[in-house]
């Protein structure tokens, strides 16, 4: 059984009587998500260890663009609801009536809502890609965790320093030669 503690930006898991030490660097502006989706079986050890970070910066990075994407959908539908009302009153000072169609359509031909509506619509895009790479590193993660049964304290205590999925990863002294 695994036992967790944390200190300042590390998180310490105890495995067998090592305790490996993780800190997550920054990611690289560049992802592959076919990479970091599939099991490297040349590091399998690194991959269980490490896929549970990867799976949570996923969700935090997921979360983080559907904020974005519901703060964009608000100024959208603000922006909307004001150049409708624009239309009206300009429809109204020329003394003719509109109907919802009308108002509809003639927002929907303005340069500025096609240009709002389509970076809306690119970052719709964004939230389906992430959330997709998250899923795969859930069902990775999953995958992972049936495979973690075959792991036997040798292949735990191969691991030295290592930064494996954009996790640094020390194995520190158990805890009791620490305390020792």
């Amino acid at each position: 059984m695994a036992n967790l503690r944390q200190k300042n930006n590390s998180l310490f898991i105890e495995v067998f009587n090592n305790t490996f030490q993780y800190k997550i660097s920054d990611l690289d502006t560049t992802i592959d998500a076919d990479a970091i989706t599939k099991i490297d079986l040349n590091h399998l050890v690194e991959e269980i260890i490490t896929t549970p970070c990867v799976v949570n910066r996923w969700g935090n990075i997921l979360a983080d663009v559907k904020v974005e994407l519901q703060i964009k959908e608000l100024q959208f539908d603000t922006f909307c609801a004001r150049k409708k009302a624009e239309i009206r009153s300009k429809a109204a000072a020329d003394g003719k009536k509109t109907t919802i169609s009308e108002v509809d359509d003639t927002l929907s031909l303005e340069e500025e809502y096609i240009e709002k509506k389509t970076e809306l619509i690119k970052l719709q895009g964004v939230v389906e890609v992430v959330n997709s790479t998250f899923w795969a590193l859930k069902e990775k993660s999953s995958n992972l965790n049936k495979l973690s049964l075959t792991i036997v304290r040798e292949d735990l205590e191969n691991i030295q320093t290592v930064s494996f999925n954009g996790v640094q990863l020390k194995k520190r002294k158990n805890r009791i030669q620490e305390e020792e």
